[in-house]
């Protein structure tokens, strides 16, 4: 790296690059892939020697790369992605002295509402998020989790240090007269196309005592930038004549380029810090000095592609075909149960080369839905195919409407399937029987049961994966009629005993007993709902409640999407994705 000035970037080279680049410019997101890059590459640069520095050295191609990953989850169209990106500092009102936003997420939600906090931004508590999971994946050794989580890290944090990504005048276009473009002309016209990271300083990494109330400051920091970038822009136009010519860009760029430059270089600081903050508040594991991270595990995202071509599709295809031949491979077993007094059919599916190896793989413990049955999945999903592949068992057993409780009337499933499901599944098959290789996952009544099963039994599976879960079970009135008669099936005829059983139930409580302190205890979390899901509701309660609880996890919230298999069958390939950067590997032989 070099210590020039980014004073040198004033002349006539500028002005020509910046011409000939207005044919090619485009609006960018953040600082553009070259700017998230030059962010990664910086942080890297700034860490201190050691074993933290060697692993992200190691990676660094990866990281610049998947960097940039955020935005290309954009095209998934996940509700919440695209206001975790900025913030509108302005949309919220200063009282007396205190600051203009709050800084916790529960007042701002108090203070705007759910929705209208999503609109507004939430990249703040987003930075904050992906922090304390880059934390928890330190302290697991997930390598697969860390280095996805330091992309992600540092996607957001160099959005914070984009001006423009701090006020709802984003683009000029609330300016009077409009500014209309602004945004493009400085990330897309100007930077990308002239800032390289051989003009970049390095710099010591930040000293991060309070990872939230340093991003908070880096906004406050960007957005006082605004002023001074419209003002430039203004006086670059009336220089011009109104015209985007050399005049414009000469006046425009000696204050602007500068400034991006100091942004940049700054992110790189701030990330570098909160990395090292992070590995150390996770007792500064040792990783291995020879893990090489790929995309297998990434979840699935198309690729940006240019303006004018077709957009790629979000999940590789797999034929009717390829689903069906799949399915063939599926066994059922039965598993006595002493708890249930009878024999339980339990559909598995075994990697495809265990009979040929002699290694010992990761499970996945993967749930129905209330009215299904253990082929469910097999059946109505093209799953099979999906972890083909996969060095993965999957067992998908029956649990008929239990809701994976212990009922007295339907029977004590959580302990059946804690005290003799995973023992009869580790003794019959070379599995890997420790919590680090345990995952469980399931969809509405499984979403729940996935859990519950976890959070009450952290020390059995690491992660905990669930599809338009019914998260709120044991919270919301139950209401009458039919669903009292479904209350009747699980708890028994007596009202006010069943409601307390019904209560009791409930996640919230688990997820506050495994949270005390500040500190998280229990499994990785991640869940996922469409947009037009009945039980979206509960889905978005529980996502309101994790933010203002500080705790980490994952949420996804598709467009458009329904309490359907068709939802399902697309979406248990997100969660596939998500237990294998959470789970441990086979073992070697």
């Amino acid at each position: 790296m070099t210590n020039r000035h980014p004073a040198r970037f004033r002349g006539a080279g500028l002005v020509c690059a910046i011409v000939v680049c207005l044919a090619i410019g485009r609006m960018a997101l953040g600082w553009g892939a070259g700017g998230h890059q030059y962010v990664a590459a910086l942080a890297v640069q700034d860490l201190p020697d050691g074993p933290l520095k060697i692993l992200y050295r190691t990676n660094l191609g990866w990281l610049e790369t998947n960097s940039s990953f955020p935005d290309r989850w954009l095209a998934r169209k996940d509700v919440g992605e695209p206001g975790r990106h900025y913030i509108h500092m302005e949309d919220f009102r200063r009282t007396g002295e205190g600051e203009a936003i709050p800084r916790r997420y529960a007042e701002a939600v108090d203070a705007v509402g759910y929705d209208k906090l999503r609109a507004d931004g939430t990249l703040p508590w987003t930075v904050e998020r992906h922090y304390k999971l880059l934390v928890e994946a330190w302290s697991k050794g997930q390598w697969d989790a860390v280095l996805f989580e330091s992309a992600m890290l540092s996607h957001y944090v160099a959005d914070a240090h984009v001006p423009f990504h701090t006020t709802a005048n984003n683009d000029g276009q609330l300016s009077r007269p409009p500014q209309n473009g602004i945004q493009r002309r400085f990330v897309s016209d100007l930077v990308e196309q002239n800032l390289r990271i051989s003009d970049l300083h390095t710099g010591p990494p930040v000293t991060v005592h309070d990872p939230q109330a340093t991003v908070f400051l880096a906004l406050r920091q960007s957005a006082d930038l605004v002023p001074i970038l419209m003002g430039a822009d203004r006086r670059a136009v009336d220089l011009s004549g109104g015209a985007y010519n050399a005049a414009y860009w000469q006046s425009f760029g000696a204050t602007a380029l500068p400034i991006a430059a100091a942004r940049i270089e700054r992110a790189g600081t701030i990330l570098a810090g909160l990395l090292l903050h992070a590995w150390t508040a996770a007792g500064r594991p040792r990783p291995p000095t020879d893990f090489i991270m790929s995309d297998r595990f990434l979840p699935f995202a198309p690729a940006v592609v240019g303006t004018g071509i077709p957009a790629l599709p979000a999940m590789p295809y797999v034929s009717i075909e390829a689903r069906q031949a799949a399915r063939g491979g599926a066994k059922v077993i039965k598993v006595a149960s002493k708890l249930l007094k009878r024999d339980v059919a339990v559909t598995l599916l075994l990697p495809t080369d265990y009979a040929t190896t002699t290694r010992r793989y990761p499970v996945l413990y993967l749930l129905h839905g209330s009215g299904g049955s253990e082929s469910d999945w097999i059946d109505r999903t093209g799953v099979a195919a999906f972890v083909a592949g996969m060095p993965l068992i999957v067992v998908m057993p029956d649990a008929d409407n239990s809701w994976y409780i212990n009922s007295p009337i339907q029977g004590a499933y959580e302990d059946f399937f804690t005290n003799e499901l995973l023992l009869a599944i580790d003794t019959a098959y070379r599995t890997r029987p420790e919590r680090s290789a345990r995952a469980v996952a399931g969809n509405s009544m499984g979403g729940y049961g996935a859990w519950r099963l976890a959070l009450d039994h952290p020390d059995l599976f690491t992660c905990a994966a669930s599809l338009s879960g019914a998260l709120d079970m044991g919270v919301t009135d139950p209401g009458s009629g039919e669903p009292g008669q479904w209350l009747s099936d699980l708890y028994g005829n007596s009202g006010a005993a069943r409601l307390r059983e019904y209560h009791r139930d409930s996640l919230y409580p688990r997820i506050e007993r495994l949270a005390l302190h500040g500190q998280w205890r229990g499994p990785s979390l991640y869940f996922d709902a469409g947009s037009h899901d009945y039980l979206l509701s509960g889905d978005q309660h529980m996502d309101r409640f994790l933010q203002e609880h500080a705790l980490p996890f994952e949420y996804a919230e598709f467009e458009s999407g329904e309490h359907s298999w068709t939802y399902w069958d697309e979406h248990i390939r997100d969660a596939l994705q998500f237990v294998q950067r959470h789970l441990a590997p086979p073992t070697a032989f």
